[in-house]
């Protein structure tokens, strides 16, 4: 595979080539070979962002060539990948570039260890998006009526939601509104659905057709229709959008959402003349980020968007917008947005000025940064010292991983039962967290499933779950 003339997979596949993992030599002696290019390289945690280092490092120790690519990298982290190609080391503070220099960087822009290169011709593709804060990120009823009320107007509409519970109330909510019609409502087979990451295979592989066929690049008429979403949707499908509606979320994020908006260039309903990102926040103010609650939301520790800190900083970043045009230009604004909520020195100073349980935060997020990237470091190897076969003996201790997090679980079904969708479903991904703490040895043989009205039931280590239009759920 990576002896190819031209290979394409994810990033994982490139990650071992320097992690302590069967096979990595050989890998890491086939990789360096080729241009690598990396893509959406900001979406990585700290965990992966400690091993691209080193794959970095090996890349310049080689003398070969990275390509990485984001449209919402902050300054800091784009530094550091540079300061650790030049040094060829990743040991060492690198230096943290001033925030106000990294404000005043042009964007778009190609860095190199050699030169900066601002691109000077744009694709035209500039847009203005009028901005909107709704306190209603708990209300999916709220939420149900105004996405339906825009899809009634004529419009296609994306709701986005931080969490796969909050899509389902939201579609629940939707449905509840119409009365068990489907009008304006996304569907498969006629089925009331939604898209997220917890559905089988099959049908997540028809999901995605759907989707493309509704609101992507080549559909020349479209009809008013609703989708509700989680992150899978972020930046994974070419597809395009009249109104946005999403959860908050940090600004790097936020921008990455907003390109599903006006993305094609197309004839729109009168209603939606110009592109519209509604944010949805809480009602209570700031500080309720911090509390228990918010983790419901995805945001905090162990969470998808742990700095609650950027999260404030976009909150504020949003208020000021619309306190004084209402409006975002992109790209003109992309890098004082990314760069203002995602360095470290602002960072710092709005958590001191937010009070003293917001500096706390700035402590906690350290030690979790440094406790990830010291985990992964323990099952990085270090080329400069030569192959030895003790490189490799960690992956008979314990499972080598490229991604932090508990270990899914892929379950086999004896009999196929049919899905929501009519389609028959093989296999099926159980997330970690789900499972946390079985005994998963009774996977090792296929597993019984109960058709039921809704789709099907199956147990698994004592605990029952649900597959149905929603997706999978433990019951």
């Amino acid at each position: 595979y990576m002896c190819a003339p031209c290979a394409v997979g994810t990033i994982d596949q490139a990650l071992l080539a320097v992690l302590k993992a069967p096979h990595s030599h050989l890998r890491a002696a086939a990789l360096a070979r080729s241009l690598l290019v990396i893509d959406e390289v900001h979406a990585s945690d700290h965990f992966m962002t400690r091993i691209i280092e080193s794959l970095v490092e090996l890349f310049a120790l080689c003398g070969g060539h990275i390509l990485m690519m984001s449209a919402t990298l902050g300054g800091a982290v784009r530094e550091r990948y540079l300061h650790i190609f030049r040094t060829r080391k990743t040991v060492g503070v690198s230096p943290v570039p001033d925030e106000t220099l990294c404000i005043g960087t042009p964007y778009p822009l190609i860095s190199s260890t050699s030169a900066r290169t601002a691109i000077k011709t744009l694709s035209g593709r500039a847009k203005e998006v009028r901005l909107e804060l709704l306190p209603s990120m708990e209300n999916p009823e709220t939420l149900a009526q105004l996405a339906l009320g825009a899809a009634d107007s004529g419009g296609c509409i994306l709701v986005l939601r931080n969490s796969v519970a909050s899509a389902v109330e939201t579609l629940q909510a939707m449905e509840k509104q119409r009365a068990g019609e489907n009008n304006n409502i996304f569907t498969i087979e006629g089925v009331s659905t939604l898209h997220h990451a917890r559905f089988a295979p099959a049908d997540r592989k028809r999901l995605d057709q759907e989707v493309e066929l509704l609101f992507g690049k080549s559909v020349e008429r479209r009809w008013p229709c609703v989708i509700v979403t989680t992150q899978t949707l972020e930046q994974s499908l070419d597809v395009d959008f009249d109104l946005l509606i999403t959860d908050l979320c940090p600004a790097d994020v936020l921008l990455q959402r907003i390109g599903r908006l006006f993305r094609h260039d197309r004839r729109r309903p009168s209603a939606f003349s110009e592109p519209r990102c509604i944010v949805l926040v809480p009602d209570k103010g700031k500080d309720w980020l911090l509390k228990r609650e918010a983790g419901k939301r995805q945001f905090g520790k162990e969470r998808a968007y742990e700095d609650v800190r950027s999260v404030a900083a976009t909150w504020e970043l949003l208020e000021d917008r619309i306190a004084e045009d209402g409006f975002l230009r992109i790209p003109e604004m992309n890098r004082y947005f990314v760069e203002r909520s995602t360095h470290p020195a602002f960072l710092s100073r709005l958590a001191e000025r937010l009070g003293p349980e917001w500096e706390q935060i700035t402590g906690c997020i350290a030690g979790s940064k440094g406790a990830k990237r010291q985990r992964a470091a323990f099952d990085i190897i270090s080329w400069k010292k030569g192959y030895e076969a003790e490189f490799v003996s960690a992956a008979d201790d314990h499972h080598i991983v490229t991604r932090l997090g508990l270990d899914d679980a892929v379950v086999f079904f004896q009999n196929p039962p049919v899905g929501p969708f009519g389609f028959s479903i093989e296999k099926m991904t159980v997330p970690g967290w789900m499972l946390q703490g079985k005994d998963l040895s009774e996977l090792d043989q296929g597993i019984e499933a109960r058709q039921t009205e809704f789709g099907f039931e199956f147990s698994i280590c004592g605990k029952l779950f649900r597959y149905s239009r929603y997706g999978l759920e433990r019951s």
